[in-house]
Formats: structure tokens, sequence, C-alpha cells
């Protein structure tokens, strides 16, 4: 049987994230706890568990708890799972959508429940997302429950931005910083200007990387 950070790290390699970035993505404020799990000081708590669940619905419970069954609550309805993808450019087709036709479909179940797949060929987001990476996006719903360091494509009206974001001093505005800082400026935005928001849950790279 799988011990409680091997089943942690199962997971958090599943959903394609770092340590910090899975911590985040679950709502807690700190990862330390699960790097104690790691050294063993600590194990999975229900709490813990009900935040992986409800993130990830697709989980079992009783597995990440005590390891019984298995790790998916449908294993074989997960391996259907298609996304979306458009080969076109993610900055332009999330302004007009309807003006593209899917290329075809991923076979990813480790991104379900996001939205679709396309190509990101800005210069922004550095080295982390090169130009010509098919990025993975889910579309949020709530502004108010994106993470800080969370790397977001942004829509407003007459503008689309990939970056990262950032706390800013205007409670009534979004901050949004490029990881390429040295060539792209930070950028404020009201929230209230934002038409929709995605959150990148995944990167493939290009071939040469």
């Amino acid at each position: 049987m799988l011990t409680e950070w091997q089943r942690l790290e199962q997971i958090i390699k599943w959903v394609g994230m770092s340590v910090n970035s899975f911590g985040r993505e679950i709502g807690l404020s700190r990862s330390e706890n699960l790097y104690q799990i790691k050294r063993g000081h600590n194990g999975i708590s229900r709490d813990l568990a009900e935040m992986i669940c409800k993130r990830y619905p697709q989980i079992s419970k009783a597995w990440v708890l005590a390891g019984e069954g298995d790790m998916m609550l449908d294993p074989l309805d997960m391996t259907s799972i298609r996304l979306p993808y458009f080969e076109a450019d993610v900055e332009k087709y999330v302004l007009n959508p309807n003006n593209y036709s899917r290329t075809g479909e991923l076979k990813m179940p480790m991104f379900a429940g996001c939205d679709f797949a396309a190509v990101y060929y800005g210069r922004a987001m550095g080295e982390e997302v090169p130009p010509g990476s098919v990025v993975v996006m889910r579309r949020i719903t709530d502004l108010d429950s994106v993470v800080p360091g969370s790397d977001c494509l942004v829509v407003c009206d007459k503008l689309v931005i990939f970056r990262r974001l950032r706390t800013s001093a205007d409670p009534a505005k979004m901050r949004f910083e490029a990881p390429d800082a040295e060539r792209f400026d930070a950028v404020e935005i009201p929230a209230n200007d934002i038409r929709e928001m995605y959150r990148l849950e995944g990167v493939i790279l290009p071939r040469k990387y």
C-alpha cells in the first residue's frame, strides 16, 4: 500500500503541478503542511482530503485518506475524457471563440474540468511558457477565488493579456505581472473591466524544449 505522501505525490503528478502550486490550487494558505506529510511528521487529515476532493471531485476520498480502492472514482470514465484543442493563437481565440473550429481533441484525463487547449505565441510568460506551447485553460467563474501567483489569461473588451496575478494595492483592481519583467510591464486592470479570465492549468512545451 502507498504511504500517505506517496498518495499525495501521485495526485500532484497527475495534475502536473509543483507542491507549492498544488497547495495554492486546493486552497492552502501555506504548503508547509504538505511538506510535513512528506517528512513523515503529519498525516493526511480529513480536512485536507476534503479540500483535495472538492477541487478534484473525480478523486476518491477513501483512497486519499486510507488508500482504499482506486485513486479515481471511475477510472474507466476518466480515460474517455477529451479536451477540445484549437490550433489557434489562444489570445485571439478567447476574443472570438465562435470564429474557430476545434482542430481535434486531446486525451488528457488529468485536465478534467478544463475548458480548452490552444497555442500560446506570446513572449510575456518567458521561458516558463515559451512561444509555441500548447496551454490548457480553465475558465474562472469567481475572480475572488483566484490565488495570487496564478498564471491567467485575462480578457477585456479591447485587451487580452497573459500574465501572473499579483496583489494590487487598489482593492478595485487586479495586478498582473509578466515573468519576463524586463521586456513587459506590469498591468493593473479594474476588476469590473474584466470580461473573462482563464487560469493556466498545464503546458505542453514545443518540441525543441
